[in-house]
């Protein structure tokens, strides 16, 4: 096992994205990496994972974007262009609506139902559904019903997303 000391906030560079800290020193966003194993083998960076120790100091938590303390932010993978004169435009204005949207940090509620259509005709199946996969799906339900994958058309028409919950 090849160990990383006293590494301070090793900067990285992907492709075409502003320079970031892969392995800062702070944790600003929940699901952050905070570790890295390097090994000869899978089995030896299993191990080696089980012994990665992390503590944390605690510092007052920020739940609501309306509390003082929240500031600015972190931003992380800020936006470093700007595109014409906002304040400008607002002026120039007939009409302005001011107003605060908020949607909860994480929430599972896809664009699209969880749910399908379905309709036999003899032995055929026609199924609208929310999919990526309509080849795939196809085939799964000509096997679930024992019908010809031929026989069985599916149709999606709107994908609202393709994560989370769905």
């Amino acid at each position: 096992i090849m160990e990383l000391n006293g590494a301070s906030d090793w900067l990285g560079n992907p492709p075409s994205q502003p320079t970031y800290n892969p392995l800062a020193r702070e944790v600003t966003y929940s699901g952050q990496h905070i570790a890295a194993v390097v090994a000869e083998s899978f089995e030896q960076a299993v191990a080696a994972a089980a012994l990665v120790k992390v503590w944390y100091d605690e510092t007052p938590a920020i739940v609501d974007l309306s509390d003082g303390k929240a500031g600015d932010g972190i931003p992380i993978d800020a936006m470093t262009k700007e595109w014409g004169d906002a304040e400008a435009a607002f002026a120039a204005a007939s009409v302005r609506i001011c107003a605060a949207y908020n949607t909860p940090r994480e929430f599972q509620a896809a664009m699209e139902p969880h749910g399908l259509i379905a309709r036999w005709e003899g032995d055929e199946l026609t199924i609208w559904e929310p999919s990526q996969w309509l080849d795939g799906m196809a085939r799964t339900y000509a096997e679930w019903f024992g019908v010809p994958f031929e026989n069985v058309r599916l149709v999606s028409p709107y994908i609202g997303g393709g994560f989370g919950s769905k």
